[in-house]
C-alpha cells in the first residue's frame, strides 16, 4: 500500500508517494534536534524525555513519522515554555500591584497623623513632599517585606482586609499591569497550539486515521511531569492451527 504525503511533509522537503514498509526499517534521525530547541536556562534532558514520551505515546515509527514528530516536540516545548513565561511575568509584576495597593491605604494613614489644617496651609508643598516620601518610603519597605518577612505578610494583609480587600487582589493587579504583554503572549500560545494540531492532525492524516487520541496524549505530557515510559512487550500474533 502506498500513502500519499502531507502537506507538512511536502514543506519539509518530501513528497510523492511514500512506501510505508520502507519507512518501518528506518530508525530514528538524531541531527533533527541539531542544536536542541533548548534555551540555555532550559533542559535538554527534559526536552529529551519530553520527545522519548511524545514517541512513546505517538508509537513514532520511520523516517517521516519522525520528521513529524521533531515539529510536534518542538512546539509543544515552546507551549511549554509561553505557558511558564506568562506565570513569571505575573509574578514580576506583583511588587508593583503590591505598591499600588499600599501607597492610598498607608498615605491615608499618615494623613491622619499630621498636623492640623491651619498649620498646614503654611507649609503645604513641603508637606505635601515630606508625605510623599515617607509614603513612597513605607511602601517600598512593605512591599519588600511581603516577600520575606512572615509578620509583615500578615500585616499587610490586615490592612488590605480593613478596606475591603484580600491576597486575591494582588494578583489581579498584577494581571492588570501586565495586560498588554499577557494579550501578546497569548495571541503567540493560541498560534503554536494551532500548529501543534496541525501537525498531529498530518500525522494522523499520514497514518491514514491512526491518530486519535494524539491531542490528549500532548496535552497529558505537557501539562504534567514527564516520567519515565515503560515500553510494553508486543504480543507475538496468534500462530495460524
Amino acid at each position: 500500500m502506498k500513502f500519499a504525503a502531507p502537506s507538512f511533509i511536502v514543506c519539509l522537503g518530501g513528497g510523492g508517494p511514500l512506501e510505508r514498509e520502507g519507512l518501518l526499517r528506518t530508525p530514528k534521525i538524531p541531527a533533527l534536534f541539531m542544536p536542541l530547541p533548548v534555551l540555555i536556562t532550559e533542559s535538554p534532558e527534559e526536552f529529551n524525555r519530553l520527545y522519548e514520551a511524545l514517541k512513546d505515546d505517538l508509537k513514532i515509527v520511520g523516517t517521516v513519522e519522525h520528521l513529524i514528530l521533531a515539529h510536534i516536540a518542538e512546539l509543544a516545548w515552546e507551549i511549554g515554555r509561553y505557558r511558564r513565561a506568562k506565570v513569571s511575568l505575573i509574578n514580576s509584576a506583583v511588587p508593583a500591584a503590591l505598591k499600588n495597593l499600599l501607597r492610598p491605604i498607608v498615605r491615608r494613614q499618615m494623613t491622619q497623623n499630621q498636623p492640623p489644617r491651619e498649620f498646614q496651609l503654611l507649609l503645604k508643598d513641603e508637606t505635601e513632599l515630606r508625605t510623599d516620601f515617607e509614603v513612597g518610603k513605607e511602601v517600598d519597605r512593605l512591599a519588600h517585606q511581603w516577600f520575606v518577612d512572615e509578620d509583615d505578610r500578615k500585616l499587610i494583609l490586615e490592612m488590605l482586609a480593613e478596606n475591603k480587600l484580600d491576597e486575591y487582589v494582588i494578583e489581579m493587579e498584577a494581571m492588570r499591569i501586565v495586560a498588554p504583554e499577557l494579550e501578546r503572549f497569548d495571541r503567540l500560545l493560541a498560534s503554536l497550539e494551532w500548529r501543534l494540531d496541525k501537525a498531529l492532525r498530518c500525522l494522523a492524516e499520514f497514518r491514514g486515521g491512526f491518530g486519535r487520541h494524539l491531542r490528549a496524549s500532548v496535552d497529558r505530557v505537557i501539562d504534567g511531569k514527564v516520567l519515565a515510559v515503560e515500553v510494553k512487550s508486543k504480543k507475538s500474533p496468534p500462530t495460524a492451527a
